[in-house]
């Protein structure tokens, strides 16, 4: 799959992709931690800290490409969840707490794909 522009972006397969990079992560942290204690677990340590890094990097990528706000406390950004409460974005990290207050802003991309026949609105 070639998701380089938000026109190649479908939703669910990313969420699946990035759900499974996770596991995958998690899974290799696990394998790490049988290792004997030393330099070559240390390396495969840091393997996978690097690679949760990119996985993140790319969740943020894609995020922003869907419209998604992004917060930059942090480097990759935090994805910004929409609050209802609040009517606002805010940043899921608590140390943080930064929040956009406006209405939800969604792709005209993802308005369109809403509104298409194949759309649980076009049925």
């Amino acid at each position: 799959m070639e998701a380089t522009t938000s026109n190649n972006l479908d939703p669910n397969i990313v969420g699946d992709w990035l759900r499974d990079g996770k596991a995958a992560i998690d899974f290799l942290r696990g394998v790490v931690s049988l290792l004997p204690k030393g330099v070559d677990r240390n390396r495969a340590a840091e393997q996978v800290e690097q690679a949760e890094t990119a996985l993140k990097k790319s969740e943020a990528a894609v995020a922003k490409d869907l419209g998604f706000a992004l917060c930059q406390c942090t480097f990759p950004p935090q994805i910004m969840l929409w609050k209802e409460a609040d009517k606002a974005h805010v940043c899921p990290r608590a140390e943080c707490g930064h929040a956009i207050h406006r209405g939800m802003k969604i792709s005209a991309e993802m308005l369109n794909r809403s509104r298409g026949a194949n759309s649980w609105m076009g049925r």
